[in-house]
């Protein structure tokens, strides 16, 4: 099952921004994630990296966000204004074992 996320990261040509998806509502009370996450934008426009399981508590549009219940990582853009969609993939490593998915959308301004 895939949530829509609420989260709309707006960004200008030439910025680097840190992004965070959370997935409190999605995991167990017991459940983190671990390993390696994914995020894949459907523009080669939007380059996207180091996604990383957060280890310090992240605050995340307002929500403070336990260690282990979000994923980071680092938005670049092209020049051209657009809106793309990002598909970002993570699984838990206790309390249920899930490969929980997010869609985002990254808004070129």
């Amino acid at each position: 099952m895939t949530a829509t996320m609420r989260q709309i990261v707006q960004i200008l040509p030439g910025e680097i921004l840190t992004a965070g998806i959370n997935f409190t509502s999605r995991l167990n009370s017991t459940e983190v994630l671990g390993g390696t996450p994914t995020v894949v934008s459907d523009s080669t426009l939007v380059v996207i990296s180091s996604p990383t399981v957060n280890a310090t508590t992240t605050t995340i549009l307002g929500d403070g966000v336990a260690v282990g219940k979000a994923v980071l990582f680092t938005i670049t853009v092209g020049s051209t204004v657009a809106t793309h969609s990002c598909l970002v993939t993570a699984s838990s490593t206790s309390g249920g074992g899930q490969t929980v998915i997010e869609t985002g959308a990254v808004k070129v301004l």
